[in-house]
């Protein structure tokens, strides 16, 4: 039998986990008010939602935090409801009468699991997306060269790691532990991504060979070119640039000369010009949004963490980053 104490505390328990069940459904409540209002606020001002994503699908690393195929079920479920789902293509048959504001899904990079998870997510839900790929990619079958190397990185041991020849000033501070590879690696990363082609290629080639020994055939997988050409039978294919190049580093010719490129694979596999360039790295210059409208480019995304205008050829994006639906949803609400 349980004491008269026993009985208090048991009881005071089950309180206290009601009151707290109570103030995580009020929070909850509150939250997706305010995301409603927000969104409301949107449409009024004739604003346009630019979600940024890459991956969908089970977790691949540390280096990769892809949205769960199930979380991204329910987001674009809640995303229909809340906006106007729509493509680029489309964004002029969204009427502004509409309380919802329109909104995009924009995917980089071209990942084989855009086909494996997000797809058929898509098709229950017939909506329609932006896929930007990287044409390099799609040919050699190989992910851009940041998440190559991420990717390699996170599968050799830290013995190894710690005697890589990097390049000077690479890392101010040495690998100190398991719990510290996410920040030394992204930051040898980023330095890399802040170099020009010429000075970054040379270093990644070598840094691959060296790890090759244990990272050989482990790299993300991209979608051939068949895929992309079935992903275009619904979807609306951009590029995001040739090689996946940081722009602000190059000349506006070696731009110039990227869009070329693009133009000529995009024409070889679709049979059509793009009219969408998504800078990689959100790396780009004011003269190089000019140089891509002046090729007949009619969108060009940036980064930005900001909601941007239906009507504007630059459209920053708000980055989807998350594995929880609450977590996505926070990013739209810090942004709109």
């Amino acid at each position: 039998m349980l004491r008269a104490d026993s009985v208090c505390a048991v009881h005071g328990f089950r309180s206290r986990g009601r009151r707290a069940a109570i103030r995580v459904y009020t929070v909850a409540v509150t939250a997706g008010r305010v995301d409603h209002r927000r969104l409301r606020r949107l449409a009024r001002s004739g604003g346009l939602l630019v979600l940024n994503l890459h991956n969908v699908g089970p977790t691949r690393g540390r280096f990769t935090r892809p949205i769960p195929a199930e979380v991204f079920d329910r987001f674009v479920g809640w995303l229909d409801r809340e906006c106007r789902l729509t493509t680029f293509d489309q964004l002029g048959a969204v009427g502004r009468g509409d309380s919802r504001p329109p909104a995009i899904l924009s995917f980089d990079d071209g990942y084989r699991d855009f086909v494996e998870y997000a797809m058929p997510v898509l098709e229950r839900h017939g909506v329609r997306v932006n896929l930007n790929v990287v044409p390099a990619c799609v040919e050699s079958g190989r992910p851009p060269w940041n998440v190559e190397l991420l990717d390699a990185l996170e599968r050799v041991p830290l013995e190894r790691l710690r005697t890589l020849r990097l390049p000077s000033g690479a890392q101010a501070r040495p690998l100190a532990g398991e719990s510290d590879l996410m920040r030394w690696g992204v930051g040898l990363s980023q330095f890399l991504k802040l170099r020009p082609r010429e000075q970054r290629e040379p270093v990644v080639r070598d840094l691959l060979a060296q790890l090759r020994d244990d990272t050989e055939g482990l790299a993300q997988p991209m979608m051939t070119a068949k895929d992309v050409l079935r992903a275009a039978r619904n979807h609306e294919i951009g590029v995001h640039s040739y090689e996946h190049d940081s722009m602000d580093y190059e000349t506006d010719e070696f731009f110039a000369s990227d869009l070329a490129r693009c133009r000529a694979w995009y024409r070889e596999q679709l049979g059509a010009d793009p009219r969408i360039y998504a800078f990689p790295n959100g790396s780009y210059r004011a003269s190089q949004v000019a140089i891509a409208e002046a090729a007949g480019f009619d969108h060009v995304l940036l980064v930005g963490e900001r909601t941007g205008s239906a009507e504007a050829v630059m459209n920053p994006r708000v980055t989807a980053d998350g594995v929880t639906l609450r977590e996505l949803r926070m990013r739209i609400a810090r942004a709109s």
